[in-house]
């Protein structure tokens, strides 16, 4: 009963988060795995298109100039960028993560961090250690500050840290 909750609740959040930022599906998604793509999304009129083309091309700067800034390799994480990736692993069907009682605290840790986001910030990224021993939340502020919430798991508990540097100043989507 527990766990059925606990998806449920996560299932709310996350597509209260998605719903939260205003942008098409295949962008959120993205960032998986390493490119944001537009895939097969159809748009109504040349100039939604034009404008998701620059949303993508703002998210893919940011997101570039946050792995530089933190130095982050990326190929060790899975990056939790959609609904149904967050869903799959809560629901321990990602490959490697089925240790529900780490997969739960690692969920429990990155809503508290999500669940406040700064006006104007890019949609967040999530990254997942695939041996699960650390996490990551990151985004870029609307004044080009890159922000990482790097998650290590200690003795049983999740020491978070938190830091920002000066990065590129966000591109404009107009």
């Amino acid at each position: 009963m527990k766990r059925k909750r606990l998806i449920v609740y996560a299932s709310i959040v996350t597509v209260a988060l998605v719903a939260a930022f205003i942008v098409p599906k295949s962008i959120f998604a993205s960032r998986n795995p390493k490119k944001i793509s537009l895939g097969n999304f159809t748009y109504k009129t040349e100039k939604a298109q034009e404008k998701a083309l620059k949303v993508e091309a703002k998210l893919n700067d940011a997101w570039n100039d946050i792995k530089d800034t933190f130095n982050i390799d990326d190929s060790d994480y899975t990056i939790l960028s959609t609904a149904e990736d967050m869903n799959a692993f809560i629901n321990l069907q990602l490959p490697g993560m089925d240790n529900k009682e780490i997969v739960y605290s690692i969920y429990g840790q990155v809503m508290e961090i999500m669940k406040n986001p700064p006006k104007g910030s890019t949609i967040p990224v999530i990254m997942v250690k695939n041996d699960l021993s650390s996490f990551d939340v990151c985004y870029k502020l609307a004044d080009g500050t890159n922000v990482s919430n790097h998650g290590t798991l200690k003795n049983g508990v999740w020491e978070i840290k938190s830091e920002s540097k000066k990065g590129k100043p966000q591109m404009s989507v107009e």
